[in-house]
Parts: structure tokens; sequence; C-alpha cells
């Protein structure tokens, strides 16, 4: 019977698609002999027949399992450390770690991974949708609790990965500042002015003029800039801002021209460390401030209005001065 379970390669069952380690093929086989009170021809066809296990909960199947499995079952908080070791070594955004301390939080960190079933994670999503978050943001956390289990499961700490059903997320028009009204970037600089808030006021600024991730500017040192940076295929000196490989969101390093306003705004901001962060902030520092902006505007409606969207205008502006497209995805 160990043979026939071990020869399927992959369980079909939608509850367990990602079985395919021995240690749950032998779980799932012990199941279906205590189904078949140790009759083993019956268990055979017990373990053939899919539907059995369509609500078989993973605590249940990790009863059956091992006794050194059991015992070496991870909690959400050490399955949360390993991930958070996983994404450190990888370089991964910073909002993934955001994300899992908040999934930490509401399963409790002493919670056993067999535990957090279909119906927890169900309840989960409903308690986020009324907080009145998008279905991207849900979709975000439940993906961090997804790579938190799958962690654990690669380790062979968990046994078997609940389904888990996201929302889903539509597709926002691309939005750029100044789309429905030309004067929509003066009031922002003016209302950023008027609240005394210049460090945001330049933060929105140097993201408007260079188009960069909110976590890359937030990453900013020093070292990266170079006020007389010379291209290397036109010999043309300008202000750049060198982006490292470890910088970016898609691991290339690239060099940032600066206009002459972010070029004042960074010099300002420069004491001679190398090392010192610029832009000190975070993107909630950012977006707190940037939802007033959306109140007094009136814009409170527009799911697409974020800071984001001053990517979107810098790449707008470009287009619209002749810059093609594969350029400007290079």
């Amino acid at each position: 019977i160990a043979s026939v379970m071990v020869n399927r390669v992959r369980m079909s069952s939608p509850a367990f698609s990602n079985l395919e380690d021995h240690i749950a093929i032998k779980a799932k086989l012990q199941w279906a002999l205590k189904q078949a009170d140790g009759d083993k021809a019956l268990a055979k066809q017990i373990y053939a027949n899919e539907d059995v296990y369509k609500d078989l909960k993973p605590a249940t199947l990790l009863s059956t399992a091992s006794t050194s499995l059991r015992k070496e079952e991870w909690t959400l908080r050490e399955a949360f450390d390993a991930t958070v070791r996983y994404w450190e070594r990888n370089k991964a955004h910073k909002s993934n770690i955001t994300k899992a301390r908040q999934v930490l939080h509401h399963f409790k960190p002493n919670t056993k991974l067999s535990l957090i079933d279909n119906d927890m994670i169900e309840r989960y999503t409903d308690n986020l949708m009324a907080q009145g978050l998008s279905n991207c943001t849900i979709v975000k956390n439940l993906a961090a609790l997804s790579k938190m289990l799958n962690v654990a499961r690669k380790k062979g700490r968990l046994l078997a990965m609940p389904v888990i059903e996201r929302p889903r997320v539509e597709e926002h028009k691309i939005r750029w500042i100044g789309q429905d009204d030309p004067r929509e970037e003066q009031q922002i600089i003016n209302l950023f002015t008027q609240w005394g808030k210049t460090d945001h006021l330049e933060t929105f600024i140097v993201l408007l003029d260079t188009g960069m991730r909110q976590n890359e500017l937030f990453n900013l040192h020093e070292f990266n800039i170079n006020l007389d940076y010379v291209d290397p295929a036109t010999g043309v000196k300008f202000p750049a801002i060198n982006l490292h490989a470890n910088q970016t969101k898609n691991r290339k390093a690239r060099p940032v021209p600066v206009t002459s306003r972010v070029s004042a705004i960074l010099k300002k901001r420069m004491t001679g460390n190398r090392n010192n962060l610029l832009f000190p902030y975070d993107t909630q520092w950012l977006r707190f401030q940037w939802d007033r902006i959306r109140k007094s505007l009136k814009k409170t409606d527009d799911d697409s209005f974020t800071p984001h969207i001053t990517r979107h205008s810098w790449a707008t502006k470009l287009v619209q001065r002749g810059v093609s497209l594969p350029v400007l995805q290079e």
C-alpha cells in the first residue's frame, strides 16, 4: 500500500494539492487504514476516492502522522521567524514583513500551523473586508500567510497546505497627476506647503520628477548621489541617482537623471556622510498625509489616486515628450 501511495507524485485533492512528500503520503495512508479498521483492500479503495479528503482538515490528517512530525510541527511564530529570515536573505520588500506581522497578530503567535484551516482563513478574509481594506491589500495579507505556511511545509514542519481563496482584484485604470485637471500638481504642492509639510512636499517632488518607487526613495543613501554623472553612451554629464541592484524591485541597477529642483532638494539633505539616509521615512508616513490630500481635493472615491501615481505621471510625461515605450520600460 505504501508503494502505491508513494508512487502518486501529486495529490489532486483540492484541500491538499501541495502534498508531495512521503510524510504526507504516509499520513494519508494511516488515515485510510484507520477508516478501514485495518482492512488493506478497503484502505486502497478509500485512498483512491479523492472525494473523501475534500473536507478533511489539516489537523485531522496530522493526528495520523508520525510522532516525530507531531512533535516538530511549528507554531505560527516559528514560521514567521523562518520566513522573515528567508526574505532578508533574498532582499525582499519590507512590506512583506509588515503584512506577515499583521497575520501573526491576528492568528496569534503560539497557534499550531495545522489549526489554520480553510474556515479560519475565510473568517480572516471576512475580518479584513469588514475593516474596509481593498481586495488588493487583502490578497497581499493572504500571500504573506501562504508564504509562511509554505516555508514550514518545505521544511517538514507542516503536513498540509490549506486552500487559500483570494478575492478577485480588478485592475485600476492608469492614472496620472493632471489627467483630469492640469492644476492638480500645483494643488498638491500648495496643500503640503499650507500644512507646513516640507518633508512630504520634497518627497512628492522627488517621486514625481524621478519616477522612483517609494521604497527605492526611502532606501536612498548619499552614496547613491552622483551630481556629476557621465552617461557612458553619450558622454553627457548630468546629476543622477545611482540605484544599486539590491535597491530596486527588479534587482537591476539603474541611473536616474534628476531635475534641477530635485538636485536642489538632494544637495540640501546631504551631510557628507555616505551612509546617511536622505529620506528616512516609510510608505505609511507618506500615505497618512496623502489621504488628507485626497480628502481636500475631494478624491476619496478615486481608488487609483495613490502616491504611486507619481510614477505613472513621470512615465506619461516622458511618453508625451517622445520617449518610446521600449526605452521607457528598460
